[in-house]
């Protein structure tokens, strides 16, 4: 399998986004609310999967499981009519978001600890559970 050089166009991509961008040692990417040291894809395969933590790439060994599975039959009884989009229903602050990131923690940790910290997320139906997820993850 062909490996990553230096000065190779590579796509990246991200929850749908793709951008093609040349890669060179000691610079700084900026993709989609992040900013990474690619330095890690070099010499690495064409299709490696990675993570951006702390500003650096992270090589994931593995595919993540969904945070969430949701199946069709779930929430087909439910409606979002009582449901009030005030800001209160969610108990973690910007700031404590903000510092879970600064920790260094995954994406998907911070995901599940925003989904857990919403006390609206088990009365909306499916669909705009499906919804709220993909929201949040573009954080």
């Amino acid at each position: 399998m062909d490996c990553i050089v230096e000065d190779s166009v590579v796509l990246l991509c991200k929850t749908g986004i793709y951008k093609a961008v040349v890669l060179q040692r000691k610079r700084i990417l900026s993709f989609d609310r992040l900013t990474f040291h690619p330095d890690a894809a070099i010499g690495q395969p064409y299709g490696t999967k990675y993570q951006v933590i702390n500003e650096q790439l992270v090589h994931l060994d593995y595919v993540p499981e969904p945070l969430l599975s949701l199946s069709d039959s779930q929430g087909m009884d439910k409606d979002n009519k009582e449901i009030l989009d005030d800001g209160t229903a969610q108990k973690l602050s910007h700031k404590d978001i903000h510092d879970m990131k600064n920790q260094g923690l995954s994406g998907q940790t911070i995901l599940h600890s925003v989904v857990q910290g919403s006390s609206s997320f088990k009365e909306r139906t499916t669909f705009s559970q499906e919804k709220y997820i993909k929201k949040k993850a573009k954080m």
